[in-house]
Parts: structure tokens; sequence; C-alpha cells
């Protein structure tokens, strides 16, 4: 922790990996004299933790969009994980792995995790069969469901929520129910998920599909109707409520959901970035 004066202003640096900011920092000169000084109150520092989850494809732009959005809001105080994966199964290991590292630098919590991938009868569809707790073993659906973990498998993944500001995301076609599932066996304050079909454009403002996809391109898997080209809003469930109790709308978030630090919601509409304060959000009586 030092401090640099720059005209009339104090700035204060922070090392990246401190947890707590407390104590005196002294302004010197070249020479070592004390030039000037700033008395910092007790802070703690809360570190953001996020999970970013692909399969190949256009899925992979569309969670390297994802990336690039967190780090421009809140690079400074997060680490983020970004892993495309082909079993399922394999996601527990590099969780269990990621939160043992950060840990020890002070970064406790997971804001978000999210998957960008296919979506079947039950959450996200790996490019493999499932090595460990596979769906296919409980269903019989050797055909549909084998790049699918059941239930008792997510059971198994410490995600390490944050039970008060965290989201659980999933970008794959008709993903709902498994958002509802999902947030009862994780210690989650909201799953987000598309109702209807989900695809890959190169607008969240309306479906532009992306025929030919280039590196560092901005992807996003929003779910286009019918109805004058507009996109349905994603589902945000929040934990505690009834599942028949879905979120009405709520100003037509569309896709990229995530939290800010005081857990106000926000993601992208058909109209621009839309932000939602936390007890804003309405629910279905």
């Amino acid at each position: 922790m030092k401090i640099e004066k720059k005209g009339n202003t104090h700035i204060l640096h922070v090392h990246p990996e401190a947890s707590e900011i407390k104590g005196t920092v002294y302004l010197k000169d070249k020479d070592g004299t004390i030039l000037d000084s700033m008395e910092i109150k007790p802070l703690k520092i809360v570190r953001r933790i996020y999970f970013i989850f692909y399969t190949s494809g256009d899925f992979e732009q569309a969670a390297r969009t994802r990336k690039r959005e967190i780090e421009a809001r809140d690079n400074e105080w997060s680490y983020i994980f970004i892993k495309q994966y082909e079993d399922l199964w394999e996601i527990k290991s590099f969780v269990d792995e990621s939160i043992k590292k950060v840990k020890q630098n002070g970064w406790l919590k997971t804001t978000e995790v999210c998957f960008y991938s296919h979506g079947g009868t039950d959450g996200p569809v790996g490019e493999i069969n499932t090595s460990k707790y596979n769906l296919a073993d409980e269903t019989g659906r050797k055909e549909w469901d084998s790049k699918q973990m059941s239930l008792d498998g997510w059971k198994q993944i410490d995600f390490n929520f944050d039970p008060d500001n965290s989201i659980a995301a999933f970008y794959g076609c008709k993903s709902i129910n498994f958002a509802e599932n999902f947030i009862d066996i994780q210690n989650v304050k909201y799953t987000v998920a598309h109702g209807g079909s989900s695809a890959d454009s190169e607008s969240f403002k309306e479906f532009d599909p992306s025929w030919f996809t280039f590196s560092g391109e901005n992807i996003y898997y929003i779910s286009p109707t019918d109805v004058n080209n507009s996109l349905a809003p994603v589902e945000i469930i929040k934990s505690g409520r009834r599942k028949w109790e879905r979120s009405i709308e709520n100003d037509k978030i569309t896709t990229n959901v995530g939290l800010d630090p005081k857990g106000n919601i926000y993601g992208w509409g058909q109209n621009g970035e839309v932000k939602i304060r936390k007890e804003n959000i309405k629910y279905l009586d």
C-alpha cells in the first residue's frame, strides 16, 4: 500500500492481492523524507470470483464476450476463470482447484457462474459422454441424456457462491427447468435461463445470426421470437420463491445478466443496457 500525490489529489495504491486496507500510509520524496500521511480506517476488500464455462464453436466467442464485459466492470477486484469443457464432470475438479488457489489471495466468494453451451432435458450439454453421474444412467435415454449430468452430480460441485450476491446463468435452449432445479441444490441467490430457444447473434438488440465468427468479435446468446423481430427476456429466478413465481420480463433483459457489488442486476436488452435495483425485481404473485 502506498500513496501518490497528483496535484491536489492523493491516490492510494493497493497491492492486488490485499484483502484488507488499514493503518497509516506516508507520502515520501526520493530521499525518504515524509511529506504527508493518510490514516486509513479498516476497510475489508471483498473480491469477486467468476466462472465462465463453454463448449466449442460460437459458444466460445460468447463466453469471451462475457469475460470482456466483466473485465471492463470489475477488473480490479475480481478473478475470472474461463474454461472450455467436454466432459461435464471435469468441471468439479477445475472449480475445486480454482477456489483453493484464490482463497489464499483473499478472493472469498463466487459472484457469477455462467454456461454457454447447448441445453438439454436437464441443463448444459457436454461434447462427450459424462464420465460420472451420467444423466442417462438415471433416465435410460442414452441417445439424449448421455452428455448431461444428473442433479446428484451437480450437487457435488461446490461453486463457493456468495448466498446474498450471486447468480448462475444458463444460455442454452430451454434451460428454465434446470435453472429452477439448480437453485434448489446450490446456495445461489439467483438463476437465469432462456425459457425458449437460444441462438447466437452479433447483436443483443436484434437477432443477427453470426454466420462467420472472428476472434475477438462480440457474440450474444439470445432468444428470438416470431413477433416483430422481438427477443424474449430471460427468466430470473430468486432463491426462496416458489417455482411458478417467475420474473415478469424485468425490463426486457435478454442476455448476459450480472450482479454489481451491491446486488443490483444488470444485463443487455433491446434498447441497450438495463439495470434493476435489487428491491425492484418483480415476480408473479
